[in-house]
């Protein structure tokens, strides 16, 4: 299959859209991608032109064309006009910086040109009350969140990875003084990415997550890749269940910061039972929630 990728901002590692393409590439298919430093850079010029993609589809011949929201930007282009053009490509929307309110926009100002869209949080589709539009969480990817790396001894008993910007991330900033304050020893980095990120999350008892919405974010799904046991905040839409994690057997979950510290500390002084989860969550993920396998999930929509 050819398959034209359109990225919001640009193809840059760590980013779904990145992982995605990785996927379509090992089943063999053909990847054009488009965007800010990708393959047709676009960098200072109106990006997404609908000139230029439709000759980008007749060049090709291709089959596919995958949009993919990174950060909430805008994408210029109308695929309404192509599909009447081409009616044998599908146009697919993958939003995945959904808690970020661009994202409203910018889809909702094309969503009956596009043949199907995705989204990575389940809350928008539940608040924006949509039909006929699919929830397409995050994943992982094994070559990186679980690299083949020489020494995988546990050295630290809590990782967190993540961005700390004080006017969106608060509630980290909050959480990690607590965990801090009570004395534990937490490995905290930001601006590390896949197989650097992921030898922090294998050489770790624990990795913390905290999302922005209380949604399966990223660092769900790459913390049990890695084997590591999964500490994360709980929140009751976030779909867990749904996709078929459990509480206590896959991941562990805190409501609060103060209930963060205390259940950090029960984590470590039992290690049976973390490592039990540990490994539990790793083989649930790697069997269910891969990159390859949400690659497949936008492909049954084409072939």
């Amino acid at each position: 299959m050819n398959i034209l990728m359109l990225f919001a901002f640009t193809e840059k590692p760590a980013s779904p859209g990145w992982y995605i393409r990785r996927s379509f590439l090992r089943m063999g298919h053909s990847i054009t991608t488009m965007g800010h430093n990708c393959e047709i850079n676009t960098k200072g010029n109106n990006p997404y032109q609908t000139k230029n993609i439709h000759n980008i589809i007749k060049k090709k011949n291709i089959d596919l064309v995958l949009e993919i929201d990174s950060g909430g930007f805008d994408i210029s282009w109308n695929p309404g006009h192509l599909k009447a053009q081409y009616k044998n490509v599908k146009f697919i929307y993958w939003g995945s910086d959904t808690h970020l309110g661009t994202v409203a926009g910018v889809y909702g100002n094309k969503r009956k040109r596009y043949d199907i869209a995705f989204f990575a949080q389940k809350k928008f589709i539940d608040d924006q009350h949509m039909s006929h539009r699919y929830w397409l969480p995050h994943a992982c990817d094994p070559e990186f969140h679980n690299p083949d790396i020489e020494d995988k001894k546990k050295i630290h008993d809590v990782t967190f990875i993540g961005h700390k910007h004080p006017t969106v991330h608060g509630k980290r900033i909050a959480l990690l003084k607590m965990i801090k304050n009570d004395r534990i020893d937490i490995n905290d980095r930001c601006y590390i990415y896949t197989k650097k990120m992921g030898a922090q999350f294998v050489k770790s008892r624990i990795v913390l997550n905290c999302s922005l919405n209380g949604d399966l974010n990223m660092r769900f799904f790459e913390a049990m890749c890695s084997g590591a046991c999964l500490l994360t905040d709980w929140s009751d839409h976030g779909g867990f269940a749904e996709q078929g994690f459990k509480r206590g057997e896959h991941y562990c979950a805190y409501d609060s910061n103060r209930h963060a510290v205390t259940a950090i500390r029960a984590l470590l002084n039992d290690h049976e039972k973390r490592k039990r989860i540990a490994k539990a969550g790793q083989k649930y993920v790697l069997e269910n929630h891969t990159y390859d396998d949400r690659a497949r999930k936008i492909l049954s929509f084409v072939e």
